[in-house]
């Protein structure tokens, strides 16, 4: 299985670790560094996730559930939205997948979040933020603004059961409802067509 880019890294040090202890030390010594090597692993494991060709399908970014669907405020552009708020699988996949195709406009941060807005090719704006944990603060987006993603494409890392708010446009046609488990990749709304 791939290993999402942030923790090849790690990894990559704690394997050379054991081989090297194993080496001058004993074998037996590095029983603790292997199981360390198979919870990284198993942590930032990157799963494929199969992707449907879909213009207006806004997807899932992560594994998780849908919390809450409401409509409010994007507090990024301040214009009114559809907020659709996930909570992450807490036994991962951490990976963070573009919940649509288009041109990542701005990054945002503060302490307490990262949010990305993104306007698709046919012109619409959505957000996807994502909250920092309470006690594992690690996020990493991989992407600049200006970049494009690629539907379903990987842009990020966010690990630890993170919950995420995506802020769509008032008038897309919903495709799921509180309560539902769901992969990344799978769709969560529609965006609307606008003719010009």
């Amino acid at each position: 299985m791939p290993i999402a880019r942030e923790g090849r890294w790690p990894l990559t040090l704690v394997v050379v670790a054991g081989l090297i202890i194993g080496i001058a030390v004993d074998w037996p010594s590095t029983w603790a560094v292997w199981g360390l090597a198979i919870l990284l692993a198993f942590v930032f494991r990157q799963p494929a996730r199969a992707v449907d060709a879909s213009p207006l399908a806004v997807l899932s970014p992560v594994d998780g559930r849908v919390e809450a669907v409401e409509e409010g405020r994007d507090p990024f552009t301040e214009r009114p939205a559809l907020r659709i708020t996930l909570r992450q699988s807490l036994s991962g996949p951490y990976v963070v997948y573009a919940p649509t195709e288009g041109k990542l406009q701005r990054l945002r941060g503060s302490s307490r979040a990262v949010a990305l807005l993104i306007q698709t090719d046919e012109g619409d704006d959505l957000t996807l933020e994502v909250g920092y944990g309470r006690l594992i603060r690690y996020l990493h987006c991989g992407v600049s603004a200006g970049e494009r993603t690629r539907q379903g494409g990987v842009c990020g890392f966010a690990g630890f059961g993170q919950r995420l708010h995506l802020y769509l446009s008032p008038d897309v046609r919903l495709e799921v409802e509180p309560g539902v488990r769901l992969r990344a990749g799978q769709p969560l709304a529609k965006l609307a067509r606008h003719t010009g």
